[in-house]
């Protein structure tokens, strides 16, 4: 269920915050294993949902409602969490990045109760996935940019305010 990956964000965001507040001796070790267990899930749901659609074992549709297109926008930004995170753990990339992810499943979730969209045969499918593909790619692209403005909105605060940087939470 969804629950099982949002808990494992959630986990894995209270980690990255606690870098605030103390050193925890294995942090790294742990966001990995956890930032990689909540992706595994929800990649695992997102196949699942993807695959189970219309009955047809072995052939992937194309998501169907808003609902599975912001999970696969949030699953394509934890991915780039977890590269970030393990390119460099010195930054705190989370903090910024996976409350983004959980807002876009928790939108999702929202308007889960939604009618598919409507697909006719013939009806240029080929158009409506690269569409498709890239509204999801532009709305993960915007919560990078909104993520990366906070971020230099952060360290302009801190160096207007000549406040030093703090080596638990680098940017």
């Amino acid at each position: 269920t969804v629950s099982c990956f949002v808990l494992s964000y959630a986990i894995v965001l209270a980690i990255e915050l606690s870098r605030l507040y103390m050193r925890l001796p294995w942090r790294m070790a742990i966001l990995a294993g956890m930032g990689g267990l909540a992706l595994l899930t929800h990649g695992l749901y997102l196949r699942d949902r993807l695959l189970l659609r219309w009955g047809e074992v072995g052939r992937f549709s194309l998501p169907a409602t808003m609902f599975d297109w912001s999970l696969l926008a949030a699953w394509i930004l934890g991915c780039i969490y977890f590269f970030l995170s393990i390119r460099r753990p010195t930054n705190v990339f989370g903090s910024f990045l996976l409350p983004l992810v959980l807002a876009m499943i928790l939108g999702g979730l929202a308007v889960r109760g939604g009618q598919p969209f409507e697909r006719a045969p013939g009806d240029g499918t080929i158009w409506r996935m690269i569409h498709a593909v890239s509204l999801s790619l532009g709305s993960v692209a915007v919560a990078l940019g909104f993520a990366a403005a906070l971020m230099n909105l952060l360290q302009e605060y801190r160096l207007k305010h000549k406040r030093g940087m703090s080596s638990s939470w680098r940017l």
